[in-house]
C-alpha cells in the first residue's frame, strides 16, 4: 500500500523515512529529525480525527512525555504538533529491536527477562 507520507518534510523539520507500526489510536513512523537524530512519529487516525479523539490524542502524549522522562523505561516524548491536514502528531525517542507482541508470540518470557 502506497502511503502518503513518506517522503515528507512535517513541520519543516521531521523527514518521514517509512511507515513502521499501526494500532488503535494511529499510525507511527520511522523519521530523520533534521536537527537531531531517528526519531518516530505517531499520528491519530483520520478516522478518530474528532475534537474529543484530539484530546485524548494530547492526553496521551503528554503523559509519555511525563513518565518517559521518569522512567528508563517508558518511550520520550519530545514534541507535540498539527500537521497540515490538521492530524495532531507527537514525536519520541526511536527505538530498536523488537514488539514486546513478537518476542511473547514465540514463547514465554522468562521471569528474569520480564522483570528486566
Amino acid at each position: 500500500m502506497l502511503d502518503d507520507r513518506v517522503g515528507q518534510l512535517l513541520v519543516e523539520r521531521y523527514q518521514i523515512l517509512e511507515r513502521i507500526g499501526e494500532g488503535g489510536m494511529g499510525t507511527v513512523y520511522r523519521a530523520k529529525d533534521r536537527l537531531l537524530h531517528q526519531v518516530a512519529i505517531k499520528f491519530l487516525a483520520q478516522t478518530l480525527n474528532t475534537p474529543e479523539m484530539c484530546d485524548r490524542f494530547q492526553i496521551e502524549a503528554i503523559a509519555c512525555a511525563q513518565l518517559g522522562s521518569r522512567s528508563n523505561y517508558i518511550v520520550k516524548v519530545t514534541d507535540y504538533g498539527v500537521d497540515s491536514k490538521g492530524l495532531p502528531f507527537y514525536v519520541m525517542e526511536y527505538l530498536q529491536g523488537q514488539s514486546v507482541k513478537k518476542l511473547i508470540e514465540s514463547q514465554p518470557l522468562p521471569l528474569d527477562q520480564f522483570l528486566h
